[in-house]
């Protein structure tokens, strides 16, 4: 069955009895018209190249506040037509395709499964760990966070941001400021600002690593020290010193990135608000 979506719309997944190819209007049309000349025709279903498509945000993916005191979302996560586990609806169905924050949360939670089944690592580690190994898809910060996230890439990381024990507290209190808190993220509301952040080696040997700020367009951000040594279960902390226009502008975001000697990387997402 060829089905034709006559309104604009998407072509995620949508299950049907038979074998079922979606198109728009356009490709309906052309399609009559080529049936038309060739009644005696055949057509046979050839599975396409999947990875050939590349990942974005939805547009119906809910984004972060530029008032708030953090970036949110943290990470962005495959969850448009996933095949998965599902209660009982009944019969004997226990897999269906659904898309949404439960398929992104899912997703996500597997990957932090597989970290913690790899390492004795903290949650706010894990957290890290996911938000600064995730890959920068093509959308501004406060609709992808870190970008999304990358099982490959969050088994081989090691350097982490972690919040320390009860500082969410204090910051619910009123006794943290939000640029206090450790997180793998930073957002700002002024002209200029130092903001600073400890990592910590949680491998078995010292690293080298070097720094980068990437993608601001109004704003200058500097990251001092330049390059860092780690050793293994060590920290160290680093400043972000923004200067920028003053007054009211546009939002401006990009990201802090330290490379490891390895090829690991942490990637920190930085919104700036005025």
């Amino acid at each position: 069955m060829v089905l034709t979506n006559v309104a604009r719309g998407g072509l995620a997944v949508d299950v049907h009895a038979v074998p079922t190819v979606h198109v728009d209007r356009t490709a309906a049309r052309r399609l009559s018209g080529w049936l038309a000349r060739h009644p005696r025709a055949k057509a046979r279903l050839r599975p396409a190249d999947a990875d050939g498509a590349r990942a974005r945000v939805v547009r119906w993916s809910s984004g972060g506040d530029p008032a708030s005191a953090l970036v949110k979302p943290d990470v962005v996560a495959p969850g448009v037509g996933r095949l998965g586990a599902v209660p009982p609806r009944g019969g004997d169905n226990r897999f269906a395709f659904f898309s949404g924050t439960s398929a992104a949360t899912a997703h996500v939670s597997g990957v932090a499964a597989l970290l913690r089944a790899e390492h004795d690592w903290s949650a706010p580690a894990v957290r890290s760990v996911l938000s600064t190994s995730a890959h920068a898809l093509p959308a501004p910060a406060l609709r992808q966070g870190a970008g999304r996230t990358s099982i490959g890439a969050a088994l081989r990381a090691h350097l982490v941001v972690e919040v320390g024990s009860g500082d969410y507290r204090r910051f619910l209190e009123g006794r943290l400021s939000p640029e206090e808190l450790n997180t793998p993220s930073i957002l700002l509301d002024r002209d200029s600002a130092v903001v600073t952040r400890k990592v910590t080696n949680l491998g078995t040997r010292a690293m080298y690593y070097s720094s980068s700020a990437r993608g601001f367009s109004r704003h200058q951000v500097r990251v001092t020290p330049a390059a860092l040594r780690i050793p293994p279960g060590g920290s160290a902390t680093f400043r972000v010193t923004v200067t920028g226009p003053g007054g009211v502008s546009p939002l401006d975001d990009g990201s802090v990135v330290w490379r490891g000697a390895d090829g690991t990387r942490l990637r920190l997402p930085v919104v700036l608000s005025r």
